[in-house]
């Protein structure tokens, strides 16, 4: 590739391309800046925060299907996350999807699992639940998965950006004074 500059036009192409494009200097420092953000852009966004769409009624009513929501990923590699945060995670079944959900349980915690009773959770995984009765819409969570690797969260929702109608942080559920889960089965 050849760039060459000549009365104020930069020109960019090989020696057999003699149809050379052309943009000016300001639009090549222009075009440079943006380039030279994309790096920085790209690490804030897998490794500090970014955003998500809700793609199912699963967290209604905190979370509705359409909320942009921001995500908190430092959060999640620093291991800042506690039992009723809610999380975005990679489905176990389908690694393409990723699904947001309240995290109901944490590693070596029982927890009570309709159907099957209470389990115990293995070192390095969680439980994450729905705030929607069960079987209400089918959702896809620990009742489908059963134990969700700790590898698999990306993210920890902290607000919901849009619609503007409904910006609001997103808020934990946390254990009552008595001990006692506030975390619907």
């Amino acid at each position: 590739m050849i760039i060459g500059l000549q009365n104020q036009k930069l020109y960019l192409g090989t020696l057999i391309d003699q149809n050379m494009p052309q943009i000016t200097l300001q639009q090549a420092k222009r075009l440079m800046g943006v380039l030279s953000a994309l790096p920085l852009a790209v690490a804030v966004n897998d490794n500090l925060i970014s955003v998500s769409f809700i793609r199912d009624n699963a967290m209604d009513p905190a979370l509705q299907k359409g909320d942009l929501v921001i995500l908190d990923k430092w959060s999640i590699r620093q291991a800042r996350f506690q039992r009723g945060d809610v999380v975005e995670f990679v489905n176990p079944q389908d690694s393409r999807e990723k699904l947001v959900r309240r995290l109901a349980g944490m590693p070596m915690d029982w927890v009570h699992s309709e159907g099957t009773g209470y389990k115990w959770l293995m070192e390095g995984r969680c439980w994450l639940k729905s705030d929607n009765r069960p079987g209400r819409n089918g959702e896809k969570d620990s009742k489908l998965f059963d134990q969700v690797p700790l590898g698999l969260l990306t993210g920890r929702a902290v607000f919901v950006v849009f619609p503007f109608s409904r910006m609001h942080p997103v808020l934990s559920k946390t254990q009552s004074l008595d001990g006692q889960s506030q975390i619907r089965d």
